[in-house]
């Protein structure tokens, strides 16, 4: 009977621990907010079809991106994936290599923000399937309404909203 006791107690300590490990790696919420408002401000410069202000956006999403590696995150390699994409971006002063850019930056953007749990606003997955020659594209939008960052004012409405967050 005392070892099934120890049991239990040694397993309720294992997961209680292994619970306050992993709320400790978690990101701020604060963070995740400032990236995400900086990824929308990139956004929002590809939507103007301003390839200057686009490198200038990214630039600054990528410093964020280095303080955010240098804390504690549980997936290192996600974040760096975010750095590789927004350091070609900010790098580019070729709109179309931007665009082309900003696709995986808001697919692993999306696996971060679900990661990360964030729930502080509402997120909408917004998605193209004509964008990057019918390769179709996603993005990460504070809006519901439509704004296409891979076509900008050509063709501003073109997609759908696929999920909420």
């Amino acid at each position: 009977m005392k070892t099934v006791k120890r049991s239990i107690i040694f397993v309720f300590t294992l997961v209680l621990s292994s619970f306050f490990l992993h709320a400790e790696v978690l990101l701020p919420s604060e963070s995740v907010s400032k990236l995400l408002q900086q990824y929308y401000s990139l956004k929002d410069a590809l939507i103007k079809s301003d390839a200057t202000l686009s490198a200038k956006e990214a630039e600054k999403m990528l410093h964020l991106t280095e303080k955010i590696s240098a804390s504690k995150v549980p997936d290192k390699e996600l974040v760096e994936k975010l750095k590789v994409s927004l350091k070609k971006i900010s790098e580019a002063s070729d709109l179309d290599i931007q665009r082309k850019e900003f696709k995986p930056l808001s697919e692993n953007m999306h696996a971060f923000i679900a990661f990360s749990g964030y729930k502080h606003k509402k997120v909408y997955v917004q998605h193209c399937p004509m964008a990057l020659g019918n390769q179709g594209g996603v993005w990460l939008s504070n809006e519901k309404e439509i704004r296409n960052p891979y076509f900008g004012d050509k063709m501003l409405k073109c997609g759908v909203v696929q999920e909420e967050l």
